[in-house]
């Protein structure tokens, strides 16, 4: 009998093998998001750029014209499905609490299935992604420059003032 380690190291490697076909096979395409909001997250906003709710729905209304949504399930049928439109599915990463108090509800409405990668140390601010404290750091400092060194003060926007 395989062992756990085995027998993912083992299964991967079909997967692995098996997926590009069958995204090439299917018109599969996935779209990948990490959070929606209308508010300002400090804990996000320096590391890139997120969309607001109506921008999201925006996108929902234009994958849904194009494209068919599936769920895990679907992606990993080994029937190939005729469908009328290309298949898409929605990836959100980190497991952000937007997903819970906004995206769910806006994606259960619309009938669309998701895959949300969560990370069990994150749940209930256990701890905090180290990128996550960088960007609330980025943001006091900003709020507060007179914390900085003067060495450290920037005092231009102007890129040929640092040539």
């Amino acid at each position: 009998m395989l062992s756990l380690k085995d027998y993912i190291k083992k299964s991967s490697r079909y997967f692995i093998k098996i997926i590009p076909h069958f995204y090439i096979r299917q018109n599969f395409i996935s779209v990948f998001y990490h959070t929606i909001s209308d508010n300002d997250l400090i804990h996000i906003k320096h590391l890139f750029k997120y969309k607001n709710v109506k921008q999201f729905t925006n996108d929902l209304e234009f994958i849904l014209k194009f494209y068919e949504p599936i769920s895990i399930n679907d992606l990993f049928e080994f029937a190939p499905i005729k469908r009328k439109k290309p298949s898409v599915l929605l990836t959100f990463d980190d497991g952000l609490r937007e997903f819970y108090t906004i995206i769910s509800d806006i994606l259960y409405k619309k009938g669309i299935s998701c895959i949300c990668f969560l990370n069990s140390d994150f749940v209930d601010n256990k701890q905090l992604f180290y990128r996550h404290k960088a960007s609330i750091i980025v943001e006091y400092i900003f709020k507060n420059p007179d914390l900085l060194p003067r060495s450290l003060i920037i005092k231009s926007n102007n890129i040929n003032d640092f040539k």
